[in-house]
């Protein structure tokens, strides 16, 4: 390693700064790199690295990955100064809007390509959700009564996907439309920082701008008071405007705990869209469109096991096809229903109900023959603290918590300690056969 912090090439760390963006990726999820860590572009005086971030509602998330950073630079090229800083300017180099060609960037719109109508396999129940969502992203705000629209539905039936899918269709088809997609949690983070950074007005300002809003999530909305106001406010500046609206979330308004009335009852009051969980024969078919694009056939009765036992989630059908597809391609076995059973034996499907925290809390402390208080106290006994963080790393890929609320629920009010024990287990669950043995009986026990 070079020395701490000592003049090198601005080449050289901008090159180091690129290895860094790869290993991003393959750590985070591609949502996220694509959305927080490829608009930033980075400057060297030879000395420290310092990152642009357009807006500051990328340079808000980015900063979450700041340490990570911060270590892998220093480790591959001594750097250790890290600095991001927000530049408009960025923003306005690309150049007025004003042809209808222009066509907005991947970070620009926090949309995924992969993400298309063409991918959504359609079935009931969900034949009126996706009938809807293409009318939404053929004509985006020409019809009133659909300029509001609400998708609602379990975990994993399909909702982002459609959110996405009509953004993706609006970019293409309509380039000179202004489309934005944020998922309810990133717009409580960035209000909270910009509130901290006295920018608020700034932040809220910036969704004026556009004629499509597309937010996922919208129960995440209900964790800070004045996020409800800043977004039931901007929903009435843009309703007003005639902009399109279509949000997603698990339960109707009326239903979602904590979230005010009158917010409630302005999203309550457009087109509200049920998502179902698809029958085993639409599963099958979109198991089959998988298969397909991975140039594989899948035999149809092997194609329709594989989704009457993946829980009616079409998030959990993915992830099982993935590890099905993986096994049996690096195994050179084939794929037969007694192979897929013993894959699932090893890589029990995600259930489509939300796994709540403390369940996963009972569950480890029955794994590991603690008492359950001790994994939310401060013990530091190693079985005590290897089963903390088995749970804090679980809790984390199956819920959608944040790091402060996982935190809170372990009795800790600091985030970072929830980090450090996610890239811990990161580390060593692919390696350490006792930890990946109890991760996977765990698992199980939720799956039940």
């Amino acid at each position: 390693m070079k020395k701490a912090n000592a003049l090198q090439k601005p080449e050289e760390i901008l090159a180091r700064w690129n290895a860094c963006k790869n290993q991003l990726e393959e750590d985070i999820e591609v949502r996220e790199f694509q959305q927080w860590i490829m608009p930033l572009q980075a400057r060297s005086d030879g000395f420290s690295l310092t990152l642009l971030a357009h807006n500051s509602m990328v340079g808000d998330q980015a900063n979450e990955y700041i340490p990570r950073i911060r270590k892998f630079m220093t480790a591959a090229s001594g750097i250790s100064r890290i600095q991001l800083t927000v530049d408009p300017a960025l923003g306005r180099s690309r150049g007025p809007l004003n042809t209808s060609k222009m066509q907005q960037s991947v970070h620009e719109t926090g949309l995924l390509s992969e993400y298309t109508f063409d991918d959504f396999i359609v079935g009931p129940p969900n034949d009126y959700p996706y009938a809807v969502a293409r009318a939404i992203a053929d004509h985006p705000g020409e019809d009133a009564g659909r300029r509001s629209v609400l998708f609602f539905g379990s975990v994993g039936v399909g909702k982002t996907h459609l959110l996405q899918a009509i953004g993706n269709r609006i970019v293409h088809t309509r380039p000179h439309k202004r489309v934005f997609f944020v998922n309810a949690q990133e717009f409580v983070n960035s209000v909270v920082n910009s509130i901290k950074n006295n920018t608020i007005n700034q932040y809220v300002q910036g969704f004026h701008k556009y004629n499509v809003l597309l937010v996922d999530d919208l129960q995440f909305l209900t964790a800070r008071f004045k996020c409800q106001e800043e977004f039931f406010h901007i929903f009435n500046a843009l309703e007003k405007s005639g902009t399109q609206m279509v949000f997603a979330a698990d339960q109707l308004p009326d239903d979602i705990q904590g979230m005010q009335e009158r917010l409630s009852s302005r999203l309550g009051s457009g087109l509200l869209v049920r998502l179902g969980s698809p029958l085993p024969e639409t599963g099958a078919a979109i198991v089959k469109h998988l298969a397909e694009k991975q140039n594989t056939i899948i035999p149809n009765d092997v194609a329709l096991f594989i989704a009457e036992n993946a829980n009616k989630d079409v998030r959990a059908l993915v992830t099982s096809w993935k590890n099905v597809f993986a096994k049996s391609k690096f195994s050179r076995q084939p794929m037969t229903i007694d192979f897929v059973e013993q894959v699932f034996e090893e890589s029990p499907p995600r259930r489509a109900r939300k796994i709540d925290i403390h369940e996963i809390q009972r569950c480890i402390a029955k794994q590991f023959g603690v008492p359950e208080v001790d994994i939310r106290g401060k013990g530091r006994k190693r079985d005590i603290v290897a089963a903390r963080h088995l749970a804090m790393y679980i809790a984390h890929k199956e819920t959608k918590l944040s790091l402060v609320a996982i935190a809170k629920t372990f009795n800790r009010t600091d985030h970072t300690t929830v980090k450090h024990a996610c890239e811990k287990i990161e580390k060593i669950i692919h390696t350490d056969a006792d930890v990946k043995s109890d991760y996977q009986s765990v698992m199980r026990m939720l799956a039940k």
